[in-house]
């Protein structure tokens, strides 16, 4: 079999992706958090304002909603399905507003136990870093994703660490005396940055394998194999949804993912795919795989190939991918 070129998997597209979407997510984040910030008050709360610990509950449920739902977006738009991504969202909401209220009660009381002890930082960073991570957790269960699940559990928590932990310095450089408008503005874009950065990165990290379409209508997406069993078909609830194929079934074959090997199964009642042009039911994925489902052609990638080089069956064609009291957790008090 000849030598050619696989199309690499775009791990710097997602990590670009995520933290641009961090970025927004952090904007969108900032004018919802504004609903419930009265710099006024000495609670510094529109809503709650008596209790604080409910306030900032309030707050943190607004901020992550903006972070979480551009995050999710971004991973959905990635793979080209705007319907898909509808879905994700709807399906992400219940856990990101609760994570986020989760969140904001842990913080406030974090904050309420050390201030006294003059550690305003720490329990600033640990209170954001709790939202990171049930904000991540909101990102994998949208997907319905295990490991998308720790993934983001683990990237969001340390983009959220590092962000709380820079949130005070924002602060101090950009507060003035009549508004603390423009600090939390900074700080919640650099922490939906951060999350959305260490997300994707944790996700490229870990990514083992994953499939690129190579001919038709979606020539250039890419899709990650993050669980052991994943299904690909034209269904919109399932992990690969492949558009614009009336040949390809709902259900069209399922991916097995063990001890670093791959094998395929097709479901009931759908047809024979082709792999490097021979047809077949069911075997083994290897690297530089070609297989055909319906009209098409999708390329098979592994980061840990068995063969020193990567190869291309002559059957495909190679493309280049495109790739006043107790301060409140927000004060500046």
């Amino acid at each position: 079999m000849p030598e050619g070129t696989l199309s690499e998997f775009g791990a710097s597209r997602v990590r670009i992706r995520l933290a641009v979407a961090g970025v927004v997510g952090g904007l969108i984040g900032f004018l919802l958090g504004e609903i419930q910030m009265d710099d006024a008050s000495w609670s510094g709360s529109r809503f709650f304002g008596e209790n604080l610990k409910a306030g900032t509950a309030v707050y943190f449920a607004l901020v992550m909603l903006g972070i979480g739902v551009a995050l999710v977006a971004s991973q959905g738009f990635g793979e080209g399905d705007n319907k898909k991504v509808l879905e994700a969202v709807v399906r992400s909401l219940p856990a990101l507003i609760i994570g986020g209220a989760v969140a904001g009660w842990i913080a406030q009381s974090l904050f309420e136990g050390m201030v006294e002890l003059d550690n305003v930082r720490p329990a600033r960073a640990v209170g954001w870093m709790v939202a990171g991570a049930l904000g991540g957790l909101a990102v994998g269960v949208a997907f319905r994703s295990q490991k998308r699940i720790q993934n983001g559990l683990i990237g969001g928590a340390i983009g959220g660490l590092l962000g709380g932990l820079l949130f005070d310095s924002v602060y101090e450089m950009f507060g003035s005396a009549g508004s603390a408008q423009a600090p939390r503005f900074i700080a919640l874009v650099l922490i939906g940055g951060l999350m959305g950065t260490l997300i994707g990165l944790i996700d490229t990290l870990r990514t083992e394998a994953w499939l690129t379409v190579i001919s038709g209508e979606m020539t250039g997406r890419q899709f990650i194999l993050y669980d052991e069993t994943t299904l690909v078909g034209c269904a919109r609830n399932i992990p690969i949804t492949l558009l614009a194929d009336r040949d390809i079934a709902e259900h069209h074959i399922e991916i097995q993912q063990q001890g670093g090997k791959a094998t395929f199964t097709c479901a009931r009642g759908a047809s024979p795919v082709l792999v490097n042009g021979v047809s077949t039911s069911n075997g083994m994925l290897s690297n530089a795989d070609v297989l055909t489902i319906g009209k098409t052609e999708i390329q098979v990638g592994f980061r840990h190939a068995e063969t020193g080089s990567i190869t291309t069956p002559t059957s495909a064609p190679t493309q280049q991918v495109q790739q006043g009291g107790q301060p409140s957790f927000d004060s500046t008090a």
